[in-house]
């Protein structure tokens, strides 16, 4: 068992080259986009499509932050973060038929999840009661989830045992975090738009971190890598974005595509109360064990991944969805610091029934997630009546959920806020 931090990394397409210069470490663009995380490069593409000059300044030494697809040297490639699309992202779509990616969709097999009960793995119906199920279904036509948190809404159409046993379980499965006090109203949404001519759920033929790459090589937008931002000063149509490298960047327009409490110490002089808006929202941190094993090693039937009924970890998420005659690879996700890495090798081996040795190679990857609660419902109103700047733009999944498609939904309209009505007023 190796537990490996250097990949084989699919191209980045990430320049180190910045525009050309105003001094020896001044630049300039039309906006500095703070954050090269899937909502970041998403604003940044649909702010290039408008013809815009636009830099992407990334803290870490990669983009993407949580779409993070990892591949060894044996060539497995496998999801540490985000993992499936579907057919209603059409704002993901618009982006893959934009970098020309349209045939590398991948459909993704139709495989079940799997309960963890009693030590050991067991179909979902047995997770829960069926006849509690439907008594209480019904409810589900007169319940509304306007002012309920999860577990208020849930547990009427459920029924209260079979939300405690299961469906509580089933649901922090979903966000990775416990999701009993997240609102119902961004959780498990209908879109109404969909793309039919795509497979309803699907993946890419390279993973996802391949979108975020021909993105970035198709429009050719500068991504700095490894540049954390200390400050932001100045006012509409001439900000000052200041790195700790010492780089400073010059733009009429920024934009803040980080977590809200890293958007808040950005915002906390020039825009206070946004700020204090952005620092109310509870940040999730976990940490995620992915494993590599040998296909001929695993006992167990393909699945989607595993829910588990005690409170070890949040799910296990397979990658046999996508068909791979040599490897099987699982990511169980866990809330951070609940487990040490050896603990947690230990609960993926008793999930999966191997031993460590089965374990060809393994890797630990970080995550950050807002947990909005019920007053953070309609953040972009409510930031729209807090902001000073209309300069200043925001964008992340503390907007319209945590999905793909709420980040690239939320950047595409905000981009167009930018374009309509801020860039022509200079």
């Amino acid at each position: 068992m190796e537990k490996f931090e250097e990949f084989e990394k699919l191209p980045t397409g990430c320049s180190r080259q910045p525009p050309p210069a105003l001094g020896e470490t001044e630049y300039m663009a039309d906006c500095v986009v703070i954050g090269g995380g899937f909502s970041g490069i998403a604003f940044a593409h649909f702010l290039y499509k408008a013809g815009k000059k636009v830099v992407v300044l990334e803290k870490d030494d990669r983009a993407g932050g949580q779409v993070y697809t990892r591949t060894t040297d044996d060539g497995c490639w496998f999801e540490t973060g985000a993992h499936t699309c579907y057919h209603t992202y059409v704002s993901v779509l618009e982006m893959i038929r934009d970098a020309g990616m349209t045939s590398e969709i991948l459909q993704l097999k139709k495989y079940p999840y799997k309960i963890f009960k009693n030590g050991k793995l067991e179909k979902i119906g047995k997770g829960f009661s069926v006849p509690s199920l439907i008594l209480h279904g019904l409810s589900i036509f007169f319940t509304s989830k306007t002012g309920k948190t999860v577990k208020e809404y849930f547990e009427k159409i459920t029924g209260v045992r079979n939300y405690r046993q299961f469906f509580s379980k089933a649901f922090r499965a979903v966000i990775s975090q416990y999701a009993d006090d997240y609102p119902a109203e961004l959780f498990l949404k209908r879109r109404n738009t969909r793309c039919k001519e795509y497979p309803r759920k699907f993946g890419l033929l390279q993973g996802l971190s391949s979108l975020i790459a021909r993105i970035i090589e198709k429009d050719g937008f500068p991504v700095r890598l490894s540049q954390t931002v200390t400050a932001i000063s100045g006012r509409d149509g001439d900000y000052k974005v200041c790195c700790a490298s010492g780089e400073l960047w010059y733009a009429p327009a920024v934009a803040i595509a980080t977590s809200p409490s890293e958007a808040a110490a950005l915002l906390q002089y020039s825009e206070p109360e946004l700020a204090a808006l952005l620092a109310d929202i509870p940040i999730s941190h976990s940490e995620s064990l992915s494993v590599v094993v040998p296909a001929d090693r695993l006992s167990v039937e393909r699945m989607a991944g595993i829910i588990p009924l005690n409170d070890d970890y949040f799910s296990a998420v397979s990658r046999d969805l996508i068909d791979d005659p040599q490897w099987r690879c699982f990511t169980f996700h866990f809330k951070k610091g609940t487990k040490t890495d050896p603990e947690k090798l230990q609960t993926a081996c008793l999930a999966l029934r191997i031993q460590p040795s089965d374990i060809r190679k393994w890797t630990v990857t970080t995550h950050v997630l807002p947990s909005l609660r019920l007053r953070h419902i309609d953040m972009s109103r409510q930031t729209d009546a807090k902001r000073r700047n209309n300069g200043i733009s925001l964008t992340g999944n503390y907007f319209k959920g945590l999905s793909l498609e709420d980040c690239a939904g939320r950047a595409r309209e905000e981009s167009e806020r930018l374009i309509e009505k801020f860039f022509p007023c200079l």
